[in-house]
C-alpha cells in the first residue's frame, strides 16, 4: 500500500496498481476526506471508476456529458457510484464532524490520463489541466518504476 496526502488534507492508499503489481488494468484504492474536504474536478479521459462509499456523508457532484448543469446526489456510507469515462466530478464531505471514507476500483490501463480543474467549466466538454497521476512518477520500496507507463 501506498499513501498520498491530497489534493488538500485527504488521503490517497493506492491498494493495488497495475504498474506495480503487473495485474492488466486495475486499480484499487481508498479515500479518507476529513470533515469539510473537497476532492476536486476532475475526469478519467480513458477509463470508469467505481466507488463504495465505507464512512461518513457527502456529496458526489457530476456533469454528465447530455446535461445542461453539474448534478449533486448526496452520498452516505453503503452508497455505491458507477462513472463513465470522461465525466466530470467531484466530492465533497458535507459533515462538519465526521470523516468520509471512499473504496474505489477502476482500470486505468497503463497510458491515463485525467484532467483537473479549478471550479466547473463553462461546458462538461471543455479541456482541463492534465494530472500526473501518483503512480507514474513513484512506486512502493523496493521497485522500480517501468519507463513504459
Amino acid at each position: 500500500m501506498k499513501n498520498f496526502t491530497g489534493p488538500g488534507p485527504s488521503t490517497l492508499s493506492i491498494l493495488h496498481v497495475d504498474a506495480w503489481d503487473g495485474d492488466e488494468n486495475f486499480l484499487s484504492a481508498y479515500l479518507t476526506m476529513p470533515p469539510g474536504a473537497v476532492f476536486p474536478i476532475h475526469r478519467h479521459i480513458d477509463f470508469s471508476e467505481h466507488v463504495l462509499v465505507t464512512k461518513g456523508v457527502g456529496s458526489w457532484e457530476y456533469w454528465p456529458l447530455d446535461a445542461p448543469k453539474p448534478i449533486a446526489d448526496p452520498i452516505k456510507a453503503g452508497s455505491s457510484v458507477y462513472m463513465a469515462p470522461n465525466v466530470l466530478h467531484k466530492i465533497v464531505n458535507t459533515s462538519p464532524t465526521e470523516t468520509l471514507e471512499i473504496m474505489i476500483t477502476a482500470a486505468p490501463g497503463r497510458n491515463t490520463v485525467q484532467e483537473a480543474y479549478e471550479d466547473w467549466p463553462d461546458s462538461p466538454t471543455a479541456a482541463g489541466h492534465p494530472i500526473e497521476l501518483p503512480w507514474h512518477s513513484t512506486c512502493p520500496p523496493g521497485q522500480d518504476l517501468k519507463e513504459d507507463l
